[in-house]
């Protein structure tokens, strides 16, 4: 049943079909659904009529919905005052959801990527925050920091980096590290570093895009998640160790070789693999795999499984454990 109306029974179409071929019915035989859907009307307008006639279906069905029409378009009707009422509410809108698209740009190619930064670290006034994971960087990319860099520091702008500790053994970042040093710059190392970082004056930052982050970056712009960003290079930068000046000692500074070892201690326990180390640790993977023989060349160990066994029993893990306790 649709709006109260009744549906057209089998015998009332049997019956309206008689009655379209006879022309008429007689009132006694004409279903109660014929009469209420207006199928079947009366003849004359005697008030008790012997004989009913079929109308139209076109006439019945304009009758019908004429009224759930109008219901439409009173509705139509009233949802465009809705819209029109909020226009100036989606206008407003719509305008505060454009700058905020404007606080995220992808950034795409070398070229667009190095202008871009250029041009957010000369104006830097207050401090760069600078976090570079996976190692040494080239030697082209460091010639093109330092001409960015020097005059940054002698304007005052105070710049803090992290490394990984691999870089401690890479001459052409030592040799960055020590001329941006002497101009003030404040760097430190850590085993593990999250993805590249670039923040200016807690204004804007750069984060690596999808895929080759040599070719794709993204420049974020929206307070709090440059706030996110700085909270999470500060947790690292408090963990981090200070790359000394006196820097040409390289591997022969026991502190971080151990501090290496540490990490590679720790992953080789829990099943890593020469390759995964490497990624960690930001280092070839040939680098990597000497680690792991000067371990189990001072164990004695014939086997990868006996050298999990052997420093898990030597006493190793142990004091991994109490220098990061301190």
């Amino acid at each position: 049943m649709l709006s109260g109306l009744p549906e057209l029974c089998s015998e009332g179409l049997a019956r309206y079909r008689e009655a379209v071929h006879r022309g008429n019915l007689p009132a006694a035989i004409v279903t109660p659904c014929l009469r209420t859907l207006g199928l079947m009307v009366p003849a004359s307008v005697e008030p008790d009529p012997d004989t009913y006639v079929p109308v139209p279906p076109e006439l019945v069905t304009s009758r019908l919905v004429r009224p759930i029409e109008e219901l439409i378009d009173e509705q139509r009707t009233a949802a465009e005052a809705v819209r029109r009422l909020l226009v100036p509410a989606t206008a407003f809108y719509a305008g505060a959801m454009q700058q905020q698209q404007e606080w995220l740009t992808v950034l795409t190619g070398e070229r667009l990527i190095s202008e871009a930064l250029a041009q957010s670290v000369a104006s830097c006034r207050e401090e760069l925050l600078t976090a570079q994971p996976g190692g040494g960087r080239s030697a082209e990319l460091l010639a093109e920091a330092l001409e960015r860099d020097l005059p940054l520091l002698r304007s005052g702008v105070r710049q803090r980096t992290l490394y990984q500790h691999s870089v401690r053994y890479h001459p052409p970042t030592l040799d960055y590290v020590e001329r941006i040093s002497a101009a003030g710059a404040e760097v430190r190392t850590l085993d593990e570093l999250f993805e590249r970082l670039i923040i200016c004056d807690d204004q804007v930052a750069y984060l690596p895009g999808a895929g080759d982050r040599r070719v794709s970056a993204i420049e974020v712009r929206h307070p709090a998640v440059i706030a996110f960003l700085r909270k999470v290079f500060e947790s690292s930068w408090d963990r981090a160790v200070p790359l000394p000046e006196a820097k040409r000692d390289g591997p022969s500074q026991p502190r971080i070789a151990s501090e290496v070892e540490q990490v590679v201690i720790r992953m080789l326990i829990s099943g890593h693999t020469d390759d995964s180390i490497a990624r960690r640790l930001g280092v070839s993977r040939r680098t990597a795999a000497e680690h792991v023989r000067r371990l189990s060349s001072r164990l004695g160990s014939t086997s990868r499984a006996q050298l999990g066994y052997l420093l898990a029993t030597s006493g190793m893990v142990a004091a991994t454990a109490r220098r990061e306790a301190v």
